[in-house]
């Protein structure tokens, strides 16, 4: 009897099947944003997957220097805003705005604020 390694095998919540997958059967798309295979009834099957293999900069990331350019006046008006909503929300941590080209973030730091701002950055969404 062959013992199977089950950390590739996932049960379909449609039909009920125990599937064996290997990483060539994952597919992620638009529609279903979650690693997946698709089950002989058809259907997607949600499955563990390693996303940060998906991960490699620049190529999997968006650049924004063609965006929008913003002005270093809305900037300075995003950190003032951020400041503001960190010295009355004592509980949250950190603060972003984005928008076209730029973005910038205040963070607390224990006793301190920290503060990025960068243009033309890269971004890359995981779900």
């Amino acid at each position: 009897m062959e013992i199977l390694d089950n950390t590739n095998i996932v049960q379909c919540s449609y039909c009920d099947r125990l599937l064996r997958y290997t990483e060539e059967d994952i597919s992620v798309d638009e529609f279903y944003p979650h690693p997946f295979i698709i089950c002989p009834c058809g259907q997607g099957v949600k499955v563990k997957y390693d996303i940060a293999k998906e991960v490699n900069f620049p190529d999997t990331f968006t650049n924004y220097e063609n965006a929008k350019k913003i002005d270093d006046k809305t900037i300075n008006e995003w950190i003032a805003r951020g400041l503001q909503y960190l010295e009355k929300n004592k509980d949250n941590d950190y603060f972003y705005v984005s928008s076209g080209d730029s973005i910038a973030m205040c963070l607390r730091e224990a006793d301190q604020i920290d503060i990025y701002v960068a243009k033309d950055y890269w971004h890359m969404s995981i779900e």
